[in-house]
């Protein structure tokens, strides 16, 4: 058996959207966590900060791309060559990609705390950092949802509302 990765698809299973949703909005999810890091993530009067500004901490932006890109490397191989291997590793930096925000996040809202209590006024958090959570989160949930409905196979021989056709017996002479 020669692996296949990244060259062609399996002709026997071709990509099928009502089948390979999940794999799909992970990846597209992760990729859109990755571009929230560019709308502003702190705002006050006249200015706002991406993830990239001043006094960010510039080691959870580099992470946050490299688990985007870990995830759609990941999930095109899934469905390039549908092994099972890859939707077992795309969980990995789906979860880590979800604690990263988790942690920015917080971050970027104690930093709006302390801009507010040193007298900068209108100091808050923008649209990129919440809706960068936002994608990570569904990135995570379509990857356990891709991981779970791969582990469970369905027969293919039967409608999905059908019992799979079980053979009777054979009695010996």
């Amino acid at each position: 058996m020669s692996n296949r990765f990244p060259f062609t698809t399996d002709k026997l299973q071709p990509l099928n959207a009502a089948r390979d949703w999940p794999l799909l909005a992970a990846a597209a999810s992760a990729l859109l966590a990755f571009v929230m890091l560019f709308p502003p993530w702190l705002t006050s009067a006249g200015m706002s900060l991406n993830a990239f500004g001043e006094n960010m901490l510039a080691a959870g932006p580099a992470l946050i791309i490299v688990m985007a890109v870990a995830m759609a490397l990941l999930a095109y191989g899934a469905l390039a060559t549908r092994r099972a291997v890859y939707l077992s590793a795309l969980l990995i930096p789906a979860s880590n990609l979800l604690v990263l925000y988790i942690v920015q996040v917080a971050d970027v809202c104690d930093l709006a705390e302390i801009g507010s209590a040193s007298g900068v006024s209108d100091v808050s958090t923008g649209p990129g950092v919440w809706l960068g959570f936002v994608f990570s989160l569904a990135a995570a949930l379509c990857a356990v949802v891709a991981f779970a409905r791969r582990s469970t196979p369905r027969d293919a021989a039967t409608a999905p509302g059908e019992p799979p056709h079980i053979p009777p017996d054979e009695e010996g002479p």
